[in-house]
């Protein structure tokens, strides 16, 4: 019996063409938005997981169960540090974790906001002088001497008969530029060079604008093992902090965004805009990166200095030719080359950094430069470090993604000096230096009689300031030691840590977590471990909302087929009363015809499956082959790289197939209900 139905149902689809298109190609339209759907998404979660483990997660993370904020390594510090908890002792953490079978390391981390602030033009370059003077070079010295009068002039002239100036100290610094712009001033400026830097430095050099402040978002870590587990991390510019060194390395894309010269910062992005066929005339945006540029050519002709300048101004004559008057000013020169269009733009390009980049600062801060990080501890108080710029890091394929762009990297040792944390030996060292200094705790209301002795005979305490001395001068000491020990990085505080499971274990996260978290709580340690994914915040959720949205998509897409077939199977049926009804009078049961409409449809749905599922296998076959590019930054950090390329399983095959065959079922349940219903006097009154 059942072979017969399978015969009559796959005759009645061939029988029936028209009505067998029509519903197979939706079958396979959904065969193969399923297969092409899963597989996509398969690869975009794999990618996002490589993209979050491989940089900075790892396959778990650990963190205080006292935290009052939850662990997101990439959530928005810059509106407010979140208090992810602080992890005292980080060696009996890192000792329990790696008790467990399956644990390759575990990196200590810590998430920070800084400043660095390194003064303006004129700060730097007197800085330079005094350092070339120190070391006996007369010919820089020379060089600098002649590029600071040169920005002291530039700067008096510029500011003549602004209306804007009118606060009392402002006005005073503006008759210092213009004495310092006088000739007298240079006169004997060689014979009295301290009172003149000095001058400079407080006088003249605060109406220029502070160019070096630099907000600074970093993530504090044991940087040599750091370098050693997370795969995807190289070095860029510079080298690596040497082993068991205070050192700070910056994220190249922070480097290039937002350290790099305005105007050569504008190019990239200009050039960069090009080569994906964006047009200057046509975008907003490059429009906006042309007048960033317009507005530094008065910032690159105070970075010339005198010899530059007429390099400079020779190179952009020859180049601008006609356009620009014979006797036009390099001002007006500079004016006219940043103004950049598409039928310029390369030319200019590739003329800014062969003739001009080599005369000025093209990045703020570079490598071997000394950085000084100024923070805020938990508790308010301001805390410093000076650290070597070593280099820039990326992840490699991720250096154009913006999520992976964010954090650069500092050793543990001076994360936890800018943090702030007190552990038990520093607050034994505030203790004997408030001994030494005498220091007593009074009642707020006894506060000014502490303070000024009470109406008393003001006494000047030598000893005491001897002691408050002596003491700052130890803790300058200690914090310019620039090594440490592996154990220095181990016995200390963290706020957070990333774990790191063997090659074969990634896909037993939530097994290795469970372990993880059973061998902390036997420990009595108060840490709470957290997957890759829960640790990333929200960024960590992309992939499920993208996957819920296919659901979405299949799910509309079955129920507009459930509509188109059930309509095509109930109008199939009522064509076909005469056949049922006669089969009907032949012997053919309910049950028969019941079975045979439903046959009929599962023929149907699985050879439009099949081939709906093939189409699709082929085309995510071609996906991985040729690769899906990432267009954006966003999508480079979704696929791990510059391309997506999907990988095909049965499981997707499998699902489509699945998918057509349940919808055809769903749907050929009320048409098949009403062909069994039909009876052979129906049929006759047809036929009549």
């Amino acid at each position: 019996m059942t072979g017969l139905i399978w015969r009559i149902a796959l005759r009645n689809v061939l029988a029936h063409r028209a009505k067998s298109i029509i519903v197979g190609i939706i079958f396979a339209l959904g065969a193969l938005v399923v297969v092409v759907g899963n597989a996509l998404v398969d690869a975009m979660d794999v990618g996002m997981a490589r993209s979050i483990q491989e940089s900075l997660a790892g396959h778990l993370q650990v963190h205080s169960k006292d935290a009052r904020d939850p662990l997101a390594i990439y959530g928005d510090e810059f509106a407010g540090m979140p208090d992810f908890g602080v992890m005292p002792d980080f060696s009996a953490v890192q000792a329990t974790i790696l008790a467990v079978p399956g644990v390759t390391a575990v990196i200590p981390m810590g998430s920070q906001i800084a400043f660095s602030g390194g003064g303006n033009l004129l700060d730097r370059r007197l800085a330079a002088l005094r350092v070339a003077l120190r070391e006996g070079d007369t010919a820089k010295a020379a060089d600098l001497r002649a590029h600071i009068k040169r920005i002291v002039m530039l700067l008096a002239e510029d500011i003549q008969g602004d209306p804007a100036l009118g606060d009392a100290a402002i006005r005073d610094r503006i008759a210092a530029a213009r004495t310092a712009a006088s000739p007298a001033f240079w006169t004997d400026f060689d014979a009295q060079i301290d009172t003149k830097l000095e001058f400079l430095e407080n006088k003249v050099a605060p109406l220029m604008a502070q160019s070096g402040f630099l907000p600074v978002w970093f993530l504090g870590t044991d940087l040599t093992r750091f370098a050693e587990h997370f795969d995807r991390f190289k070095i860029v510019k510079g080298k690596a902090v040497p082993p068991n060194t205070r050192g700070f390395l910056f994220n190249d894309g922070v480097y290039e965004e937002q350290v790099k010269h305005r105007v050569a910062w504008a190019f990239d992005k200009l050039m960069k805009g090009a080569k994906i066929g964006q047009r200057i005339a046509d975008d907003p945006t490059l429009q906006s990166h042309v007048d960033t540029m317009k507005s530094q050519a008065k910032a690159l002709l105070f970075e010339l200095t005198p010899s530059a300048s007429a390099q400079v101004e020779e190179a952009l004559r020859a180049h601008l030719g006609a356009s620009v008057p014979g006797d036009a000013s390099l001002d007006a020169m500079l004016d006219a080359f940043l103004a950049v269009d598409d039928t310029n733009l390369k030319a200019r390009n590739a003329l800014f950094y062969t003739a001009i980049t080599p005369h000025i600062e093209l990045y703020q801060l570079r490598v071997g430069d000394t950085i000084t990080l100024r923070s805020f501890t938990r508790s308010g108080y301001a805390r410093a470090a000076n650290l070597t710029i070593y280099g820039t890091f990326a992840f490699e394929g991720l250096e154009n993604s913006t999520i992976t762009s964010q954090h650069n990297l500092v050793d543990m040792i001076s994360f936890r000096d800018l943090f702030g944390h007190a552990t038990p030996a520093s607050k034994a060292e505030i203790d004997a230096m408030r001994a030494d200094a005498k220091v007593k705790d009074v009642k707020r209301a006894n506060a000014e009689d502490a303070l000024f002795g009470g109406g008393g005979a003001l006494v000047e305490d030598d000893a005491g300031q001897a002691s408050v001395r002596e003491a700052e001068v130890i803790d300058i000491q200690r914090t310019m030691n620039t090594r440490f020990t592996a154990e220095d990085v181990t016995n200390g505080m963290a706020l957070h840590a990333a774990v790191l499971l063997d090659p074969g274990s990634p896909e037993q996260v939530d097994t290795a977590k469970l372990a993880v978290q059973k061998a902390l709580d036997a420990a009595g340690l108060k840490v709470n471990v957290l997957t890759w994914q829960e640790a990333s915040g929200i960024v960590g959720q992309i992939v499920v909302m993208i996957r819920l949205v296919l659901m979405v998509v299949v799910s509309l897409l079955s129920i507009v087929a459930l509509v188109i077939i059930n309509n095509s199977m109930v109008m199939a049926t009522m064509d076909r009363v005469k056949e049922i009804g006669t089969m009907r009078a032949i012997g053919a049961q309910k049950q028969f015809i019941n079975q045979l409409f439903v046959t009929e449809t599962l023929v149907l749905a699985l050879i439009s499956g099949v081939i709906g599922s093939g189409l699709g296998a082929a085309l995510v076959a071609w996906m991985h082959s040729a690769g899906m590019p990432a267009t954006n930054e966003f999508m480079t950090f979704l696929f791990a790289g510059p391309a997506l390329r999907p990988e095909l399983t049965w499981l997707h095959v499998g699902m489509g197939v699945f998918n057509v065959v349940l919808v055809g079922m769903i749907s050929t349940a009320y048409p098949a209900k009403i062909a069994a219903r039909i009876t052979p006097v129906e049929a006759m009154r047809s036929r009549a």
